[in-house]
């Protein structure tokens, strides 16, 4: 199964960065396809206004949750498979 999701989050922010590292790790020990697209919102301030984002880091799922989204660091495994309906 493909994920995909858009994962926004702001240049040089720990806690963004940490959201990445433990995305990343989540997905590592799954096999599943883990499509992430990683946006910076100063640099896409209007995408990040078409998904209604309002604070960093917010995953959002595009595929096969759509519209579902998880805000925080990602650590808790349990709330970001259920945001993932895995």
């Amino acid at each position: 199964m493909t994920i995909r999701a858009i994962l926004f989050v702001l240049a040089g922010s720990h806690r963004c960065a940490t959201a990445v590292a433990n995305l990343r790790d989540h997905m590592s020990r799954t096999d599943l396809d883990l499509e992430l697209e990683v946006v910076d919102i100063t640099e896409c301030p209007d995408l990040a206004d078409e998904h209604r984002i309002l604070a960093a880091p917010t995953l959002v799922v595009r595929e096969p949750a759509v519209g579902r989204r998880l805000i925080g660091d990602m650590r808790d495994r349990a709330e970001l498979y259920r945001v993932l309906n895995i």
